[in-house]
């Protein structure tokens, strides 16, 4: 996975991957990839098994981070260097992950980006976290920030799919024996807001959670809305779940070996639905 630079144990306790949003969904291959290529039962000195496998992203990444099964953990961190980060009045956040990641004592961090995004702020908080091994794509020279750098080919000489960038940067040329096949593939819709049916929804959570706002949101998976939507339908998936339930735990249930909700979320979203039909209809 690291280049020929690196001095790796036979044991990675503990690895890394740092991503945006952007990145969450297609990470998963080049993770998987990565894990079959490692031998369970390594010689001496030969990369082997990683105990420990870590994501950090964003918030909203982390709604998505069920799509990479072989993540152990997820953590959660909104950095300065992001357009929908909020402008920070101090350092104080940035600080306390630096001593987080410090503490996890991580052996390893790939970061992964889009070729129009720089990995050398999150290489830079890594590398202040005192983890040894840091790889990444990058465009300009890292110098000490990158233990192992991939320089960063795009998009002066090609544009790869996302997929396929993140399996050659965690397979190096073993990725040249990994054929990726499409086999689903339908373009993204989107219903839009203001129309009756969103303000039914509005004062329907008001009632509930009074001051709430309705907020659009992204999903990267599959759900019958877009045929709706082929037909004229407005559609929408909602719900509403109780405070003891939060949206990094619901993210995290989706396809997951925990996909239980509580019987209050249960409750409150019957109501809501009964309540929407009764104000929608009449």
């Amino acid at each position: 996975m690291l280049g020929p630079s690196s001095a790796i144990e036979p044991v990675l306790e503990g690895l890394l991957y740092h991503t945006g949003m952007r990145t969450v969904p297609e990470l998963e291959p080049a993770v998987a990839a990565e894990a079959d290529a490692l031998p369970s039962d390594p010689e001496p000195g030969e990369p082997g098994r990683v105990d420990l496998r870590s994501l950090l992203t964003s918030t909203i990444g982390a709604q998505a981070a069920c799509l990479v099964p072989e993540v152990d953990e997820v953590g959660i961190y909104d950095p300065p260097w992001m357009k929908a980060t909020e402008v920070r009045v101090d350092g104080d956040s940035d600080r306390a992950m630096i001593e987080r990641l410090r503490r996890q004592d991580y052996d390893a961090a790939v970061i992964f980006t889009v070729y129009s995004q720089s990995a050398q702020p999150a290489a830079l908080l890594v590398a202040l976290a005192d983890i040894p091994l840091r790889l990444a794509h990058c465009r300009e020279n890292p110098y000490g920030l990158l233990t192992d750098w991939v320089r960063e080919p795009e998009p002066e000489g090609f544009i790869r799919h996302e997929v396929r960038r993140h399996l050659d940067k965690a397979l190096g040329d073993l990725s040249e024996d990994v054929l990726v096949e499409k086999l689903f593939s339908k373009p993204a819709s989107v219903s839009p807001t203001g129309t009756p049916l969103w303000d039914v929804l509005g004062r329907v959570v008001d009632r509930h959670y009074p001051g709430a706002k309705l907020l659009p949101r992204l999903i990267v998976g599959f759900t019958d809305a877009p045929y709706f939507r082929e037909h004229g339908a407005i559609a929408y998936g909602f719900g509403l779940f109780s405070r003891a339930l939060t949206a990094e735990a619901m993210a995290g249930r989706f396809h997951g070996n925990d996909e239980r909700v509580d019987v209050a979320s249960l409750g409150l979203t019957t109501q809501a639905w009964l309540e929407t039909c009764e104000l929608l209809l009449g």
